[in-house]
């Protein structure tokens, strides 16, 4: 079973700004500590690719979208 795994952001976009490259974050776990992550992004226009990096791996970022303000993908990672 996949535990789906939804991040949004809002951003202040600025006209042909590029989100490729590696961000850096951590992901809130349920009684423990964040978890250290890393998201390596390509963007192609309004669409958003790239990888999901964590301690156990890596996984693929899906349906990744650049709309106005909104920058959103989907990460799906094993339970």
């Amino acid at each position: 079973m996949r535990l789906l795994f939804a991040l949004s952001f809002c951003a202040l976009i600025l006209p042909g700004a590029d989100f490729s490259g590696i961000w850096v974050g951590q992901i809130p776990r349920q009684n423990a500590d964040p978890q250290d992550v890393a998201f390596k992004f390509t963007q192609d226009g309004g669409k958003l690719g790239g990888k999901l990096y964590g301690d156990y791996g890596s996984t693929l970022i899906t349906e990744g979208r650049i709309s106005g303000e909104l920058l959103t993908f989907v990460v799906l990672l094993p339970e």
